[in-house]
C-alpha cells in the first residue's frame, strides 16, 4: 500500500477529530516525511488516540526524533 499526499489530506480530515480511534497501523505504507507532517499535524487534535504504528515507512530520524522529542504533547501522558 501507498499513501500519497491527496490520500494523507482525507485520512488528516477523517482521523484528526475522530473521537473513537484507539489505534492507527500505517505501517508499510512507503510514506514520507510530507505525508507524515500532514497526519502528524491532523493527530494533535486526537484526543482518543494510544497506538500508532508507522514501521516500514521512509521516515528521516529528523520526524522520528521530533515525534518522539513531543509524544506527549501530540498523544498524551498514556499514549503511545
Amino acid at each position: 500500500c501507498s499513501i500519497r499526499l491527496g490520500g494523507a489530506r482525507a485520512m488528516a480530515k477523517a482521523t484528526g477529530d475522530n473521537n473513537k480511534l484507539a489505534t492507527l497501523n500505517l505501517s508499510y505504507n512507503s510514506f514520507a516525511n510530507d505525508v507524515l507532517e500532514i497526519l502528524v499535524n491532523s493527530l494533535k487534535r486526537n484526543v482518543t488516540l494510544k497506538e500508532l504504528n508507522l514501521e516500514g515507512n521512509h521516515i528521516s530520524c529528523r520526524y522520528n526524533e521530533e515525534i518522539h522529542e513531543k509524544k506527549e504533547k501530540l498523544f498524551g501522558k498514556d499514549g503511545w
